[in-house]
Parts: C-alpha cells; sequence; structure tokens
C-alpha cells in the first residue's frame, strides 16, 4: 500500500489540505507517502495583482472551509508574476536531497506563502526554509538552479498528467489492485480514513 499525494506549493486548497493530509500520514505512520507535483501554474506570466479578486474569492472559501490562516497584502503586489514552477521545483530538490523532509518543507513553502507573503519566485524564499530544516544552502542553490532538476520537475508534472490528474489536491492509493482515488478537492481526514478502511475492507 502507498499513498501518492498531487499538489502544488501555491495551490490554495492543497494548503488548506495541508493538516488534514499530516493526521493521514501519522494515521499511516508506517505507509510511503509519494508527493508529486502537479503543476498548477508552470511558467505562469500574469501578475497576482492581476488575478487579486479571483484569488481572495478562493482564498476565503478555503480559510473558512479548513480554517488555515491567509494574509492578502501579496494580492496587491504588482511585479509578483504567479508563476509555480519556482516552488514545485524546490520540493523537488529537497526530495533527492532528504525524502524525509519533503512533505514538512512544502508545508513550509505553503505557510511562507500564503501567511507570511513570502515571494516565491526567489530563491531566498526556500533557502531561509532549507537552513530552518538542516540542508545545505549551498547544495540546494546548485540544485535548484540547474537544467537537471527544471527537467525532473516536469517529470511530476507529465507523471500528474498520465494519471488523469486534473485538479489539486489529489490523494490515491495504491496497492497490488491498483489505483483508488481517496480524494479530488479538499476533503476531511475523517472521510479518507473511511474511505481507505472500506477499500481495505473489500479487497480482504
Amino acid at each position: 500500500m502507498e499513498l501518492i499525494y498531487f499538489a502544488d506549493p501555491m495551490c490554495s486548497w492543497c494548503y488548506g489540505f495541508s493538516p488534514e493530509l499530516t493526521k493521514i500520514a501519522a494515521h499511516y505512520r508506517d505507509v510511503p507517502l509519494q508527493i508529486v507535483m502537479g503543476g498548477l501554474r508552470p511558467h505562469g506570466t500574469e501578475i497576482i495583482a492581476d488575478m487579486k479578486d479571483f484569488l481572495r474569492e478562493h482564498w476565503d472559501h478555503v480559510a473558512e472551509r479548513s480554517g488555515q490562516p491567509f494574509t492578502y497584502k501579496i494580492l496587491e503586489d504588482t511585479t509578483l508574476t504567479y508563476d509555480t514552477e519556482p516552488s514545485c521545483r524546490a520540493v523537488v530538490v529537497v526530495r533527492h536531497m532528504d525524502p524525509t523532509k519533503e512533505f514538512h518543507f512544502l508545508k513550509s513553502v505553503q505557510y511562507a506563502f500564503y501567511r507570511d507573503n513570502k515571494n516565491t519566485n526567489e530563491v531566498q524564499t526556500f533557502l531561509e526554509i532549507v537552513d530552518e530544516i538542516a540542508l545545505d544552502k549551498n547544495t540546494f542553490l546548485d540544485l535548484f538552479s540547474s537544467d537537471a532538476f527544471k527537467a525532473k520537475t516536469m517529470r511530476d508534472f507529465q507523471f500528474s498528467a498520465q494519471l488523469g490528474v486534473r485538479g489539486y489536491p489529489t490523494l490515491l492509493m495504491k496497492n497490488d489492485e491498483g489505483y483508488h482515488t481517496l480524494s479530488m478537492g479538499y476533503q476531511t481526514s475523517e472521510k479518507i480514513l473511511r474511505r481507505i478502511e472500506n477499500i481495505l475492507t473489500e479487497n480482504d
């Protein structure tokens, strides 16, 4: 049995879902959790301030449903492009450096953007978190800047597309019977845990 989580650090519903996935991972602590970067808006060129009404509405819904904290000042930034590729690439680099810290890093990037309004197009945002989780900043920077890890990140996007994942967050379970969809979009951990138990019972 394996859990496969498709997400994007700059997906607001993924941010809302993070506490629920944390509970699921804790419940199934011996089950591998594979994280795949889906690529919400990779290489996007829109200015975040031009999307502020659309984003604010989404963020309000996520905050109401999940209780996650949001700060809205960044929506007024007229220089920040809404490009999710750099934050996805940062997660892929940390996965390579220490897979046990990948999920924590992903959540930290989400808090940096949504709560603290840090610019996720600036590598310094990631380096601060890398330092906090005791990884080597120079190694991270070298890998993050490399064409090889840009390609690795693209392979995550391609894997997501191959499995037909079109929205985030999406959580799948893989076992001997194949892939099972646990959630497409935000769901509570309680509902997903019941879904897993039902699948396991059916397969007994």
